[in-house]
């Protein structure tokens, strides 16, 4: 099953890089700032803007792997990525929720984490979570 030409994914990868390279990306972490720079990424540190240039882009593309093991807390649940296979997870990142028991909107907490890794748990068709939410009941730094 093919989803995109290779036309389409030619041109989506053509303006995944117009953006890198133009507008470039916000890192909020100015040691990793640094170290882009360093790297020779086009780097504003007073507005922590991150800017790839194609050639910056290309040689740290060619120097990816083009597979590796994503490990699981057990081998069975091991992933091989790059080869090929088509493995399913959760997703998404939500800040607020809707409280089953008041009906109200409220900011996420990591019970909300543990229910819904308890659910994807149960879903044989899931190879693979992805912690879904902020845990507002946390510190920070902690998370």
């Amino acid at each position: 099953m093919q989803l995109l030409t290779k036309a389409k994914i030619n041109k989506i990868d053509a303006a995944g890089r117009q953006i890198l390279k133009r507008v470039g990306i916000k890192v909020l972490n100015p040691a990793l700032c640094r170290r882009l720079q360093r790297s020779g990424a086009e780097v504003d540190l007073e507005n922590l803007r991150v800017r790839l240039p194609d050639a910056w882009l290309e040689t740290h593309l060619q120097a990816a792997p083009t597979a590796f093991t994503l490990y699981g807390r057990e081998t069975d649940h091991d992933l091989q990525l790059g080869t090929g296979r088509t493995h399913f997870g959760n997703g998404g990142r939500v800040f607020q929720m809707l409280d089953m028991q008041s009906g109200r909107m409220r900011p996420t907490i990591l019970r909300d984490i543990a229910d819904t890794a308890a659910v994807v748990a149960q879903m044989p068709h899931i190879q693979f979570f992805i912690i879904p939410c902020q845990a507002h009941d946390l510190p920070a730094e902690t998370y």
